[in-house]
Protein backbone atom coordinates (compact mmCIF):
# COMPACT_ATOMS: atom_id res chain seq x y z
CA UNK A 1 0.00 0.00 0.00
CA UNK A 2 3.00 2.28 0.81
CA UNK A 3 4.61 1.72 -2.56
CA UNK A 4 1.36 2.73 -4.17
CA UNK A 5 0.73 6.13 -2.30
CA UNK A 6 5.15 7.20 -3.38
CA UNK A 7 5.77 10.37 -4.49
CA UNK A 8 2.31 11.70 -2.93
CA UNK A 9 2.24 14.85 -1.47
CA UNK A 10 -1.13 15.55 -0.94
CA UNK A 11 -4.20 13.71 0.52
CA UNK A 12 -7.29 15.09 0.33
CA UNK A 13 -10.25 13.43 2.89
CA UNK A 14 -13.98 13.61 2.14
CA UNK A 15 -15.39 13.53 5.76
CA UNK A 16 -19.21 12.06 6.21
CA UNK A 17 -18.67 8.44 5.23
CA UNK A 18 -15.22 8.43 4.66
CA UNK A 19 -13.55 9.33 8.35
CA UNK A 20 -16.51 9.87 10.64
CA UNK A 21 -20.23 8.84 10.77
CA UNK A 22 -21.65 11.82 12.50
CA UNK A 23 -19.72 12.41 15.92
CA UNK A 24 -17.62 9.13 15.16
CA UNK A 25 -14.11 8.69 13.56
CA UNK A 26 -14.35 5.20 11.18
CA UNK A 27 -11.95 2.61 12.69
CA UNK A 28 -8.02 3.64 11.29
CA UNK A 29 -9.28 7.03 10.35
CA UNK A 30 -6.91 8.54 13.24
CA UNK A 31 -3.76 5.92 12.52
CA UNK A 32 -3.94 6.75 8.51
CA UNK A 33 -3.90 10.77 8.97
CA UNK A 34 -1.53 11.02 12.00
CA UNK A 35 0.91 8.65 9.86
CA UNK A 36 0.46 11.04 7.00
CA UNK A 37 1.59 13.71 9.22
CA UNK A 38 4.31 12.30 10.90
CA UNK A 39 5.65 11.58 7.40
CA UNK A 40 5.45 15.17 6.28
CA UNK A 41 2.18 14.58 4.00
CA UNK A 42 0.16 17.41 3.61
CA UNK A 43 -3.63 16.61 4.69
CA UNK A 44 -6.61 18.39 3.83
CA UNK A 45 -10.30 18.49 4.51
CA UNK A 46 -12.48 18.88 1.36
CA UNK A 47 -16.27 18.36 2.22
CA UNK A 48 -19.43 19.50 0.28
CA UNK A 49 -20.88 20.16 3.96
CA UNK A 50 -22.19 23.44 3.64
CA UNK A 51 -23.98 23.22 6.77
CA UNK A 52 -20.55 24.02 8.79
CA UNK A 53 -18.22 27.22 8.08
CA UNK A 54 -14.35 25.82 7.99
CA UNK A 55 -13.98 26.89 11.78
CA UNK A 56 -17.10 24.75 12.32
CA UNK A 57 -15.14 21.53 10.74
CA UNK A 58 -11.92 21.93 12.39
CA UNK A 59 -14.04 22.06 15.27
CA UNK A 60 -15.10 18.92 14.16
CA UNK A 61 -11.35 17.92 14.11
CA UNK A 62 -10.59 18.65 16.98
CA UNK A 63 -13.39 16.49 18.72
CA UNK A 64 -11.90 13.61 17.04
CA UNK A 65 -9.07 14.22 18.67
CA UNK A 66 -6.91 14.81 15.32
CA UNK A 67 -4.15 18.03 15.19
CA UNK A 68 -6.49 19.74 13.38
CA UNK A 69 -3.96 22.84 13.00
CA UNK A 70 -2.59 20.96 10.53
CA UNK A 71 -5.21 19.74 8.57
CA UNK A 72 -6.81 22.67 5.82
CA UNK A 73 -10.20 22.66 5.68
CA UNK A 74 -11.91 23.42 1.89
CA UNK A 75 -15.21 23.66 1.36
CA UNK A 76 -17.23 25.34 -1.41
CA UNK A 77 -18.26 28.40 0.45
CA UNK A 78 -14.97 30.18 -0.22
CA UNK A 79 -15.14 28.76 -3.86
CA UNK A 80 -18.38 30.72 -4.77
CA UNK A 81 -17.60 33.80 -2.94
CA UNK A 82 -14.39 33.96 -5.43
CA UNK A 83 -16.62 33.17 -8.34
CA UNK A 84 -19.51 35.85 -7.24
CA UNK A 85 -17.07 38.79 -6.55
CA UNK A 86 -15.40 37.59 -9.99
CA UNK A 87 -19.39 38.34 -11.35
CA UNK A 88 -19.55 41.36 -9.35
CA UNK A 89 -21.91 40.03 -7.25
CA UNK A 90 -22.56 41.25 -3.54
CA UNK A 91 -25.85 40.83 -2.55
CA UNK A 92 -27.11 37.15 -2.55
CA UNK A 93 -30.05 35.87 -0.84
CA UNK A 94 -29.11 32.57 0.75
CA UNK A 95 -30.84 29.52 2.42
CA UNK A 96 -27.78 28.78 5.15
CA UNK A 97 -27.33 28.35 8.71
CA UNK A 98 -26.61 31.64 10.73
CA UNK A 99 -22.93 30.83 10.84
CA UNK A 100 -22.66 30.03 6.99
CA UNK A 101 -24.58 33.23 6.65
CA UNK A 102 -22.07 35.22 8.70
CA UNK A 103 -19.39 33.21 7.22
CA UNK A 104 -20.68 34.38 4.04
CA UNK A 105 -20.82 38.24 5.27
CA UNK A 106 -16.85 37.92 6.26
CA UNK A 107 -16.15 36.79 2.59
CA UNK A 108 -17.24 40.39 1.56
CA UNK A 109 -21.35 38.90 0.37
CA UNK A 110 -24.28 41.02 1.63
CA UNK A 111 -27.40 39.06 2.29
CA UNK A 112 -30.21 40.62 0.11
CA UNK A 113 -33.96 39.33 0.29
CA UNK A 114 -35.70 41.62 -2.13
CA UNK A 115 -34.04 42.46 -4.73
CA UNK A 116 -30.47 40.37 -4.60
CA UNK A 117 -27.87 39.71 -7.62
CA UNK A 118 -27.87 35.96 -7.18
CA UNK A 119 -29.31 33.31 -5.35
CA UNK A 120 -27.13 30.57 -3.40
CA UNK A 121 -28.85 27.75 -2.37
CA UNK A 122 -26.44 25.93 0.67
CA UNK A 123 -26.96 22.81 2.94
CA UNK A 124 -29.38 24.72 4.97
CA UNK A 125 -30.26 22.22 8.07
CA UNK A 126 -32.41 25.43 9.03
CA UNK A 127 -34.52 25.48 5.41
CA UNK A 128 -38.12 26.48 6.32
CA UNK A 129 -41.20 26.46 3.09
CA UNK A 130 -40.65 30.24 3.84
CA UNK A 131 -37.19 29.88 2.25
CA UNK A 132 -38.36 27.88 -0.57
CA UNK A 133 -41.05 30.18 -1.51
CA UNK A 134 -38.32 33.17 -1.47
CA UNK A 135 -36.50 30.98 -3.98
CA UNK A 136 -39.28 30.34 -5.77
CA UNK A 137 -40.10 34.19 -6.56
CA UNK A 138 -36.52 34.91 -6.98
CA UNK A 139 -36.28 32.71 -9.48
CA UNK A 140 -39.62 33.50 -11.32
CA UNK A 141 -38.18 37.17 -11.07
CA UNK A 142 -35.16 35.81 -13.44
CA UNK A 143 -32.31 36.19 -10.24
CA UNK A 144 -29.36 33.73 -11.37
CA UNK A 145 -29.46 30.76 -9.39
CA UNK A 146 -26.62 28.55 -8.19
CA UNK A 147 -25.64 26.03 -5.43
CA UNK A 148 -22.94 25.53 -3.18
CA UNK A 149 -22.90 21.45 -4.49
CA UNK A 150 -24.70 18.88 -5.54
CA UNK A 151 -24.97 16.00 -2.85
CA UNK A 152 -28.20 14.45 -2.78
CA UNK A 153 -28.12 13.19 0.68
CA UNK A 154 -25.87 13.01 3.53
CA UNK A 155 -24.93 9.87 5.59
CA UNK A 156 -25.15 9.89 9.51
CA UNK A 157 -24.15 7.51 12.07
CA UNK A 158 -27.28 6.44 12.53
CA UNK A 159 -27.28 4.11 9.27
CA UNK A 160 -29.43 5.98 6.96
CA UNK A 161 -29.08 9.50 4.71
CA UNK A 162 -30.81 12.68 5.80
CA UNK A 163 -31.74 14.88 2.79
CA UNK A 164 -28.70 17.35 1.07
CA UNK A 165 -28.50 20.15 -1.03
CA UNK A 166 -29.46 17.91 -4.02
CA UNK A 167 -32.63 16.97 -2.71
CA UNK A 168 -33.06 20.57 -2.33
CA UNK A 169 -32.27 21.22 -5.68
CA UNK A 170 -35.18 18.76 -7.38
CA UNK A 171 -37.69 20.61 -5.21
CA UNK A 172 -36.69 23.84 -6.42
CA UNK A 173 -36.32 22.43 -10.29
CA UNK A 174 -40.16 20.38 -10.51
CA UNK A 175 -41.62 23.72 -9.15
CA UNK A 176 -39.68 26.37 -11.31
CA UNK A 177 -38.38 24.49 -13.49
CA UNK A 178 -34.69 25.88 -12.45
CA UNK A 179 -31.51 24.13 -11.81
CA UNK A 180 -28.62 25.64 -10.93
CA UNK A 181 -26.19 27.80 -13.37
CA UNK A 182 -23.22 26.89 -11.27
CA UNK A 183 -21.84 24.74 -8.38
CA UNK A 184 -18.66 24.72 -6.57
CA UNK A 185 -18.05 21.80 -4.73
CA UNK A 186 -16.52 18.48 -5.80
CA UNK A 187 -16.61 17.32 -8.53
CA UNK A 188 -15.64 20.82 -9.57
CA UNK A 189 -11.83 21.27 -9.81
CA UNK A 190 -12.06 24.73 -9.43
CA UNK A 191 -12.40 23.93 -5.71
CA UNK A 192 -8.95 22.86 -6.00
CA UNK A 193 -7.46 24.46 -9.05
CA UNK A 194 -8.04 27.78 -6.42
CA UNK A 195 -6.72 25.78 -3.16
CA UNK A 196 -4.92 22.71 -3.15
CA UNK A 197 -3.29 22.58 -6.64
CA UNK A 198 -2.82 26.15 -7.25
CA UNK A 199 0.10 25.58 -10.37
CA UNK A 200 -2.65 23.26 -11.87
CA UNK A 201 -0.51 20.02 -11.15
CA UNK A 202 -2.71 17.05 -9.36
CA UNK A 203 0.26 14.21 -10.11
CA UNK A 204 0.75 14.16 -6.42
CA UNK A 205 -2.80 14.18 -5.26
CA UNK A 206 -4.69 11.36 -3.21
CA UNK A 207 -8.66 12.06 -3.48
CA UNK A 208 -10.21 9.56 -0.54
CA UNK A 209 -13.72 9.59 -0.53
CA UNK A 210 -17.26 7.65 -0.46
CA UNK A 211 -19.28 9.01 -3.22
CA UNK A 212 -18.60 8.54 -6.86
CA UNK A 213 -20.24 11.47 -8.53
CA UNK A 214 -18.71 13.84 -6.41
CA UNK A 215 -15.37 12.51 -4.92
CA UNK A 216 -14.33 9.73 -7.52
CA UNK A 217 -15.53 11.79 -9.65
CA UNK A 218 -13.45 14.87 -8.79
CA UNK A 219 -10.35 12.95 -9.33
CA UNK A 220 -11.11 11.39 -12.57
CA UNK A 221 -11.89 15.40 -13.97
CA UNK A 222 -8.49 16.37 -12.54
CA UNK A 223 -6.75 13.19 -13.41
CA UNK A 224 -5.83 12.45 -9.80
CA UNK A 225 -5.45 9.06 -7.62
CA UNK A 226 -8.55 8.54 -5.71
CA UNK A 227 -9.25 6.04 -3.21
CA UNK A 228 -13.11 5.00 -2.77
CA UNK A 229 -14.11 3.80 0.40
CA UNK A 230 -17.36 1.60 0.83
CA UNK A 231 -17.95 3.36 4.65
CA UNK A 232 -20.86 5.70 3.66
CA UNK A 233 -23.12 6.22 0.77
CA UNK A 234 -21.46 3.82 -2.34
CA UNK A 235 -21.63 0.30 -2.03
CA UNK A 236 -19.93 -2.32 -3.82
CA UNK A 237 -22.73 -2.70 -5.76
CA UNK A 238 -23.55 0.74 -6.74
CA UNK A 239 -19.54 0.66 -8.17
CA UNK A 240 -19.68 -2.23 -9.91
CA UNK A 241 -22.51 -1.23 -11.74
CA UNK A 242 -21.42 2.51 -12.55
CA UNK A 243 -18.79 2.98 -15.49
CA UNK A 244 -16.24 5.12 -13.09
CA UNK A 245 -13.46 3.09 -11.64
CA UNK A 246 -11.19 4.65 -8.89
CA UNK A 247 -7.49 3.78 -8.83
CA UNK A 248 -8.42 2.15 -5.42
CA UNK A 249 -11.49 0.56 -3.99
CA UNK A 250 -11.74 -1.05 -0.38
CA UNK A 251 -13.96 -1.20 2.72
CA UNK A 252 -13.39 1.45 4.84
CA UNK A 253 -10.11 3.75 5.58
CA UNK A 254 -8.46 1.27 7.51
CA UNK A 255 -7.89 -0.93 4.72
CA UNK A 256 -5.00 1.63 4.01
CA UNK A 257 -3.43 1.04 7.16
Amino acid sequence: MQEMFAGKKKFIFDIDGTIALGPNLIDGATEFIEGLLRGGREVYILTNNTSKTPDMCSEQLRSYGLDAERIRVITPLDACARSFKSLGFESVYWAAIPEVGQYLTRLGLRFEDKRPQAVLLAFDKTITYEKFLAITRLLHEGVPYYATHIDIVCPTQLGYSIPDVGSFMELIRLTTGKVPLATFGKPNPSILTGTVAADGNFDDIVIIGDRLYTDIQLAANCGAMSVLVFSGETTREMYENSGLRATLAVDSIANLL
